[in-house]
């Protein structure tokens, strides 16, 4: 989420409300708080994630074990990285042009750039990374995997917790909507085809053979996934095809019956 904020404003909310300068003023605003909320977390995560990394040292407080796992270790130094890009999104947000990205285009494209930095130290402490050839391709790829699910799932949160439920005031649902939900619906196509070429590469990499798919964790795993997402396609499918066309052709203050539907779709 605090890696989409940005990418879908800029992509998808903001051309969509340019009309409405109230409006975006509120969305916007509320997309801020949304992102550092996200990067809030995402910090507090970390902070566990490092403590139960210290937990495998034997000697010294935990205090001391966290310490020395940020000195010593290769995990430590990414850490360090990884929370010094949320330290910087979080800047990058607070100053960003959220009214006028159009007109202040250096500074929409620096935070853009910001936006997308953190799954990089995620990549350099994933399976890609332990490759002995081959690496920084699989790295590469997997942190292009890691970045589209974040546009995709995250933007999916922006549109709930920014779009969907401000739209439940008195404005024109019909006449947003029909910019934004197309937007994003290109948006999320081109995550997912680069989801599908990245996994497939990574599952060449990691799994290799329809029996390690089937018979190793990773395999399993990874079939687990496979099905999770073959039932989102279906969720995605429904509201691309049923849902955003029957919200361009009728009035959802008369009949929220399906904009309550967008929702649940989302």
């Amino acid at each position: 989420v605090a890696v989409a904020v940005w990418p879908v404003w800029l992509l998808v909310l903001w051309p969509s409300l340019r009309g409405d300068e109230s409006l975006a003023r509120e969305l916007g605003a509320r997309a801020q708080t949304l992102g550092m909320r996200a990067i809030a977390m995402a910090l507090l995560a970390n902070v566990l994630m490092l403590g139960v990394q210290a937990s495998f040292l034997t000697h010294g407080s935990l205090v001391s074990r966290m310490s020395d796992t940020l000195a010593d270790t290769r995990f430590g130094r990414l850490w360090i990285a990884r929370v010094g890009l949320l330290l910087l999104l979080a800047v990058a947000l607070r100053i960003a042009p959220w009214l006028d990205p159009l007109q202040k285009r250096i500074p929409a494209v620096l935070v853009a750039i910001v936006a997308v930095l953190p799954p990089i130290p995620v990549s350099m402490n994933a399976h890609a990374a332990a490759l002995d050839t081959g690496r920084t391709t699989a790295i590469v790829f997997d942190y292009a995997h890691l970045l589209s699910a974040s546009l995709w799932f995250g933007g999916l949160v922006v549109l709930a917790g920014v779009l969907l439920r401000s739209l439940r005031a008195q404005v024109d649902r019909r006449v947003v909507l029909a910019q934004a939900l197309p937007r994003f619906s290109a948006m999320a196509l081109v995550c997912w085809g680069v989801l599908a070429i990245t996994g497939l590469y990574a599952w060449w990499l990691q799994v290799g053979s329809w029996d390690a798919l089937r018979t190793t964790s990773y395999g399993q795993s990874l079939l687990f996934k496979l099905i999770l997402v073959g039932i989102v396609f279906l969720i995605a499918a429904l509201n691309l095809l049923f849902i955003t066309r029957k919200l361009r052709d009728i009035d959802p203050a008369a009949n929220p019956r399906w904009f309550r539907r967008l929702g649940y779709a989302v």
